[in-house]
């Protein structure tokens, strides 16, 4: 519910932010963590084409950064929903003919 209240925020907010008559701007993901804590993008960056793999840096987090924010928060939301049912579903029910003794 929060990565959805989230993106009709950002996505308000950057429909409202452009000047009359202005074409529609997003912003990025990679924007706002640049705008809210540039040393941990960099940080991260360094971290994940040293450490791990740079083509995990170009190719899974560079076109996430490169999305909107509200398609980010959308993902985040359908991944968690996903999680959610998933993690439902395959949850140990109770036998109900099993009662409890106290």
């Amino acid at each position: 519910m929060i990565f959805i209240a989230a993106m009709v925020v950002t996505l308000l907010a950057d429909w409202q932010a452009g000047p009359q008559g202005a074409a529609y701007h997003a912003t990025t993901a990679g924007e706002l963590w640049h705008k809210a804590h540039a040393p941990s993008l960099n940080l991260t960056q360094a971290i994940t084409e040293r450490y791990i793999s740079p083509a995990l840096w170009s190719a899974v987090m560079l076109p996430i950064l490169l999305a909107p924010i509200w398609v980010v928060a959308l993902g985040k939301a359908g991944f968690f929903a996903l999680l959610a049912v998933i993690l439902h579903l395959s949850g140990r029910r109770r036998d109900p003919t099993q009662a409890k003794t106290d």
